[in-house]
């Protein structure tokens, strides 16, 4: 499985709504990251840019996609971000084959 980084703003009808009603969001995002085949790892409210940060897991770009539009859809978060991340091991892994590839790549202007 991918993790996912996603970070977001909420608007300021949600903003309402947590004032209004205030709650641990947590099982609702669990809950629509499962309905798309994913897992919800973490989920924290943050300060600064952005105002939440999720981690979570999923096989498929299309299935999180399918998420955040469905959230994106209900005008209560704005301006999502999602990168995919490696551990560290991942990304030796990925240093390990890059510097395979580096050794065979011949780079514009080089000696044939």
């Amino acid at each position: 499985m991918t993790t996912y980084i996603t970070q977001g703003r909420f608007t300021s009808q949600a903003v309402a709504g947590i004032l209004e009603r205030p709650e641990d969001r947590f099982n609702a995002v669990a809950e629509l990251m499962s309905a798309s085949g994913g897992t919800l790892l973490d989920y924290y409210v943050t300060f600064g840019d952005y105002d939440f940060l999720l981690i979570s897991e999923n096989d498929s770009e299309q299935d999180v996609l399918a998420a955040l539009l469905t959230v994106t859809s209900t005008g209560t978060v704005s301006d999502l971000r999602t990168v995919p991340a490696l551990t560290s091991v991942e990304a030796k892994a990925v240093y390990e084959k890059a510097h395979d590839i580096r050794a065979e790549f011949k780079p514009l202007g080089g000696e044939d």
